[in-house]
């Protein structure tokens, strides 16, 4: 059985590779909402005017799922996923807007093999994948926010990485005789 040194370790991997896993499904949802909201912005409220057309909700429907597997991939690449507490809000949204860019550019280029199913010879429009791209760095920072306020909240007792790295060195790995 571990020893008391080796707990705290062992419960800071495990957390963080819950947070890891939160962040992971935060990043498919976010992204997902925002296609859904970028639809929505572009072809009803019109922030930019409908030049040719309306295109159906079903036309961004279908490639939610690219969409799931896309941002996910492209945040691990960024690194999001693992998770350093040294980090900054700073350097983690710019983490976020650089994977969001990234992975918009390479829905685009999947976008251009991938045709709407009934309608080959329609186009995605170009505007809701930019509003899509702002969206998406919008809801996931803000589900990371949401994550870390929430993390801290329910805190346990469990210390932090640099806390438990100083009480396993100092903690002594034999008795040390008693002076008389």
């Amino acid at each position: 059985t571990p020893g008391p040194s080796t707990a705290g370790p062992r419960l800071i991997k495990k957390k963080h590779r819950a947070l890891a896993s939160i962040y992971l499904i935060n990043a498919a949802i976010g992204s997902n909402l925002a296609m859904l909201a970028a639809w929505f912005l572009r072809f009803h409220v019109e922030i930019v005017p409908v030049t040719k057309g309306m295109q159906q909700i079903e036309l961004y429907l279908s490639i939610l799922p690219i969409i799931t597997v896309v941002f996910p991939l492209a945040f691990a690449v960024q690194g999001l996923y693992r998770i350093r507490p040294t980090r900054s809000k700073a350097e983690e949204w710019m983490s976020v807007a650089i994977g969001s860019v990234v992975a918009t550019v390479v829905l685009s280029g999947v976008l251009l093999w991938i045709r709407p199913p009934k309608h080959p010879d329609i186009l995605y429009s170009l505007a809701p994948l930019g509003i899509f791209m702002l969206f998406a760095i919008l809801f996931v920072i803000f589900g990371r926010g949401v994550m870390r306020i929430f993390a801290s909240l329910t805190a346990t007792s469990v210390p932090s990485e640099p806390i438990a790295t100083c009480a396993i060195l100092r903690t002594p790995s034999r008795p040390q005789a008693s002076r008389l």
